[in-house]
């Protein structure tokens, strides 16, 4: 039988947070904007803790979120309302780290590598669901 040491994680002053927002890209109306906001109080409700911020660790020299995530929004629903309602995922991280990056239903539903100039990120989707965020 082998054992695998695991490596251990290093609180550091930074957080990650997930947020809901109408595509920035573009001009709603009142009642389209009415409509999103309830959308995304719908979903942060669903959510389990999706929405709250989360610490972030050092495992290894890479930047990763402290805590997974519960499975109360699955990927699917996430993104078939933010299709619906044209709204965006921003993914950021603050503190001792600074980055900011916007993700749409489709990066979220194929899995991509969410990018800005400020830096990258990477969502753990396991389960349809999003468990954890690692920052690049």
């Amino acid at each position: 039988m082998s054992f695998v040491k695991k490596e251990a994680a290093t609180p550091v002053n930074s957080e990650f947070k997930l947020e809901l927002v109408p595509n920035p890209a573009k001009k709603f109306s009142p009642q389209v904007s009415q409509q999103q906001n309830a959308a995304i109080t719908k979903l942060t409700r669903a959510s389990k803790g999706l929405f709250l911020p989360n610490p972030a660790v050092t495992v290894n020299g890479a930047v990763k979120s402290g805590q997974l995530y519960n499975r109360g929004l699955s990927v699917k629903n996430l993104t078939n309302a933010m299709q619906h309602h044209d709204l965006v995922l921003r993914v950021s991280v603050h503190g001792e780290h600074n980055a900011c990056a916007m993700a749409t239903h489709s990066d979220i539903s194929s899995n991509a590598m969410i990018s800005s100039p400020s830096g990258s990120f990477s969502l753990g989707i396991a389960g349809n669901s999003i468990r954890h965020i690692d920052f690049i």
